[in-house]
């Protein structure tokens, strides 16, 4: 009757044994008695936070992943097309420009497109002058020259708010602007002098 009981305490443990709790159990079978078999089965099938002496580990709970603060794009869209309108800062009419010479080149002109101010080489974006260093002929150095010195005396006149088109700077590295005052392209009034051409992507010869 012992062992009827222990062999079906022994199948109903089975699946929670391992082989080698399996092995152990065989050899108490011969050697124990009965009830103290079943009571190890019964040990056994407990979960571990029940049996004696074996104290259950509790699982750490993930933390809960940081919210992400939400982007207002709207705001974000129209400070952005602000600052693209934004003007920039005009040049104050205390910084005198005049012509470039051998020394560093700050704040002077060049020839009638081409000029420095702060340091950064500009090229008038809106016009075309004559050629000083390497003219077709006398005429065109002549009325470069003219072009160059009226645009010094047309910078120097005031503040001027330079304007960025469509690229940034040419292949020579120079930043491409127009100069205005007044609402007013300081290159029309070259191109209204006889001074400059409007600049249409095509160089033309100033020779007659």
């Amino acid at each position: 009757m012992q062992l009827g009981i222990v062999a079906l305490a022994v199948v109903g443990g089975h699946h929670l044994l391992t082989s080698e709790t399996g092995e152990k159990l065989v050899t108490e079978l011969v050697t124990k008695p009965a009830s103290e078999v079943i009571a190890h089965v019964e040990t056994a099938r407990r979960p571990a936070s029940t049996q004696p002496g074996i104290q259950a580990t509790t699982s750490a709970k993930p933390n809960p992943p940081m919210p992400v603060p939400s982007v207002d794009r709207q705001a974000t869209t129209a400070a952005i097309d602000r600052d693209a309108v934004r003007p920039p800062a005009p040049i104050p009419a205390a910084v005198q420009i005049t012509m470039c010479g051998s020394g560093a080149r700050i704040n002077c002109v060049v020839d009638g497109d081409t000029i420095w101010l702060g340091g950064q080489n500009i090229r008038i974006a809106d016009i075309d002058t004559p050629e000083i260093f390497s003219p077709q002929c006398a005429a065109e150095r002549e009325r470069g020259e003219r072009a160059a010195r009226r645009l010094q005396q047309l910078v120097n006149a005031g503040p001027i708010e330079l304007r960025r088109g469509l690229r940034d700077e040419d292949r020579y590295g120079r930043k491409l602007r127009t100069l205005h005052r007044g609402g007013r392209s300081l290159g029309d009034i070259l191109v209204a002098e006889g001074l400059a051409r409007k600049w249409d992507g095509a160089r033309r010869g100033w020779c007659a």
